[in-house]
């Protein structure tokens, strides 16, 4: 058989050269196809290749006057090929050089690695709020607010369902007395100068705080939360990638596309920030103008507010309607062709490809120093911008020879409307691909390529994905002159598994954590074997959040919101139902939080009686709780909630988001077990530990005479049939490709698996 290897330059590429007597050995393991961060679903040992004259040339001669010169860091996109189809793709690495002066040869020693990993290089270290998401920007009013309440697939809702606001317990920011100060944006006098609270009270001629159950502290719309789609989110890191996922891929099931948030508190304020989405780029080293008509290439952003300026394409993109400013200045020369009477060099500021604003500088002698500034463009009013326009700046000459050349030059939006972007509500310190990583730990996710299309991943549950593949009858391939070993698979793990998310210092997980010792819906399994020792954490980067009924709500009311203001040691100016003074309330800047949307709720007790009315604002226009659209004519007064369940009242079908079914600090009817339903643990990890821990289970290392027809089609949903049991590929060990070979394979035996009728 024949085994090629290609690498990618630029989109372009080249065969390189492999020694006939050192064959590629590919090894596929199983063992961490949930962790795009590591070298999985495929990769090689690391073999040499000669340092040929075209091997040299890709690798621009990383060695030099017997210096040996590389740079490990250089990835490059790579494919096997065996018999001249397709075998694997994914990324080279250069590990070293290695001259040897003796018999005048140098050679490279590289490494393959499978197509997660690229998948993981692809996004790179970014964290969360660097993702290109100013496609969500927005200008919040009640409309928009009111919007983002209707439901999945509404034409109005607002951005699709890719933001949403709910009410949840921000804090507050307070002056020298303890008063709540009023968030910006809310007009003086309205509220007596203070922000509102989310609070029942009603009662009392002389109210003991700013509740916004009365209709003089109405919430300010910046005070309701953000919360983002996880399924955009995902899209995003994608959009970093050459990769995309399969229409059956878990991320388009609506519980997990239509349903699934996560908060968008950025920082710890009590309110959702609004920014100007300023920008300013300048030139850095001497450029050479791109063709006519094309934007500057611009290459250092001193400030980029919103994510506006894209720095790949050099272009602003208006996150929201309204008045814009620009204005942008270059400077430096271009030669005069001597078959011309004038050279013309013209700047231009271009609005999707329109120009807006434009300069022309001519000379007739042999070279011109142009040198534009302040050419500006007021976009106002009616010629306003529309979210998602394009601004750039563009030059172009006429009669000019040779290369043209900019030396200085700046580019700059110096005026904007103020608008919520979603760069600011995303997380600065929590790297994108460990967002991911966790997403995929939490429910137990599978992501392994497709076999049909190389760049296309299938992300599904653990127990949707094992076994469900193609079924192959490897008896008589097995190699009975090497031992088969067979040994319990629980051997290998360890004697317990703590599952937990972060701790948080929100009131009732600090509550949680103080009383019974243990974040909130945390699980302990023990396996109760006396074989195993040490103790395994699953964890992730997200913190759960406990929610109960807003303060001074009846003790069996439906208004659940989450709490995610920390209670200070300093006190407020006002009292609590006792007649105490109340702690204030501090904004917290939260760990990452997942929540489900769970739609507008009734603000009633479980009986549906004594409805709470709660006000809210935009500072033009108040309204309430019994208007529409939160007013229904069945239950009354609404809210829009988010909370762990992905229903309230739980059911038998619903889905609790932490590890395990706890203690419920708000009447749900499932009582004090925390509802019915399953737990993240028991919906997408129970299959997979119960097939790790029984004494059933089994593993099986085994050599196998397999040639690289055998693995090009195999994936890890396969089930393999050996003499009168079913397995699951675990790993193939260093596969020689284009050869029959004998192979160490570690299989799983498949518990409780339907075998097929043919195989």
């Amino acid at each position: 058989m024949n085994v090629t290897l290609f690498a990618y330059e630029d989109s372009v590429r080249y065969q390189l050269d492999l020694f006939e007597t050192e064959p590629i050995k590919i090894t596929l393991s199983a063992e961490e196809i949930t962790d795009p961060t590591q070298i999985n679903s495929a990769f090689t040992r690391q073999f040499r290749i000669p340092a040929t004259s075209s091997n040299s040339r890709f690798f621009k001669y990383w060695y030099t006057s017997g210096v040996v010169d590389f740079d490990i860091t250089q990835k490059v996109l790579a494919e096997i090929h065996v018999n001249g189809v397709l075998y694997k793709t994914g990324q080279l690495r250069l590990q070293a050089a290695y001259i040897n002066n003796a018999d005048d040869s140098i050679e490279f020693e590289v490494v393959f690695l499978g197509e997660t990993k690229d998948f993981s290089t692809q996004v790179g270290e970014i964290f969360m709020n660097e993702l290109d998401v100013i496609d969500t920007a927005h200008v919040l009013d009640l409309t928009l607010l009111e919007n983002s309440w209707l439901d999945y697939g509404d034409p109005n809702l607002l951005l699709d369902g890719k933001i949403r606001y709910i009410l949840a317990t921000r804090g507050h920011e307070y002056d020298d007395a303890g008063e709540i100060l009023p968030v910006p944006g809310q007009l003086n006098g309205v509220n007596d100068d203070k922000g509102s609270e989310i609070t029942a009270q009603t009662s009392g001629s002389t109210p003991t705080r700013p509740s916004f159950a009365l209709s003089l502290y109405p919430l300010f719309v910046s005070q309701f939360t953000p919360i983002i789609s996880v399924k955009y989110l995902i899209d995003k890191i994608f959009e970093r990638t050459n990769y995309t996922y399969s229409a059956d891929s878990i991320i388009n099931d609506p519980l997990f596309a239509e349903k699934l948030y996560v908060d968008g508190i950025g920082e710890g304020i009590p309110y959702t920030p609004t920014s100007n989405a300023l920008v300013n780029v300048e030139i850095g080293d001497t450029i050479q103008p791109v063709p006519e008509l094309q934007p500057i290439g611009f290459q250092i952003v001193n400030q980029n507010n919103s994510g506006a300026w894209n720095n790949s394409t050099k272009v602003y993109v208006a996150p929201a309607d309204g008045s814009y400013s620009f204005t942008t200045s270059l400077a430096g020369r271009v030669e005069k062709d001597p078959n011309v009477n004038q050279l013309d060099a013209q700047i231009t500021i271009r609005r999707n490809g329109v120009t807006v604003a434009s300069a022309t500088q001519s000379t007739q002698f042999s070279f011109l120093n142009f040198n534009f500034s302040n050419i500006t463009a007021s976009l106002v009013g009616a010629n306003g911008l529309n979210a998602g326009d394009q601004v750039y700046a563009t030059i172009e000459f006429t009669g000019e020879t040779g290369a043209p050349f900019i030396t200085t030059g700046s580019f700059a939006c110096t005026a904007s409307p103020l608008q919520i972007a979603t760069v600011d509500l995303l997380k600065s310190d929590l790297r994108a691909i460990d967002w991911f990583k966790s997403i995929l730990t939490k429910f137990r996710l599978i992501m392994v390529p497709s076999l049909d299309d190389p760049n296309e991943f299938i992300i599904k549950t653990w127990s949707d994905y094992i076994g469900t593949g193609d079924q192959f009858d490897w008896t008589k391939k097995i190699d009975y002159s090497k031992d088969a070993k067979i040994e319990p698979l629980f051997f290998n793990q360890a004697s317990a598994i703590v599952f937990k998310d972060q701790e948080d210092d929100d009131p009732t997980n600090k509550f949680t954590l103080d009383t019974f010792g243990k974040v909130y819906g945390r699980r302990d399994f023990n396996s109760n074997n006396e074989l195993l020792s040490e103790v395994k954490e699953i964890t992730t980067e997200f913190a759960p959040t406990p929610v109960n009924q807003v303060p001074e709500a009846p003790g069996n009311s439906n208004f659940i919101i989450p709490n995610l203001a920390e209670r200070s040691e300093e006190q407020s100016a006002y009292t609590t139902p006792a007649g105490g003074i109340a702690p204030q309330k501090i904004p917290l800047d939260v760990k990452q939080r997942l929540l489900y949307w769970n739609g507008l709720r009734p603000t009633s007790d479980i009986t549906g009686a004594n409805p709470i009315i709660w006000y809210y604002s935009d500072a033009n226009t108040t309204k309430n709780s019994s208007q529409s659209p939160l007013f229904d004519s069945t239950v009354g007064s609404r809210y829009p909630c988010a909370s762990y369940l992905s229903e309230i009242p739980s059911t038998a079908t619903s889905l609790n988001l932490n590890w395990r079914r706890s203690f419920a600090f708000f009447e749900d009817s499932g009582g004090p077990i925390g509802g019915t339903g399953e737990d993240i643990f028991e919906r997408y990890w129970k299959t997979y530990n119960e097939n790790i821990y029984s004494p059933e289970a089994r593993k099986l290392t085994a050599y196998f005479n397999l040639d690289s027809e055998d693995l090009r089609n195999l994936t890890f949903d396969d089930s393999i049939f050996i003499k009168d049991s079913y397995w699951r590929i675990q790993k193939v060990y260093d596969a020689p490709l284009g050869e029959i070979a004998t192979v160490k394979v570690e299989l799983i035996k498949l518990l409780n698996y339907v075998a097929p009728l043919n195989i």
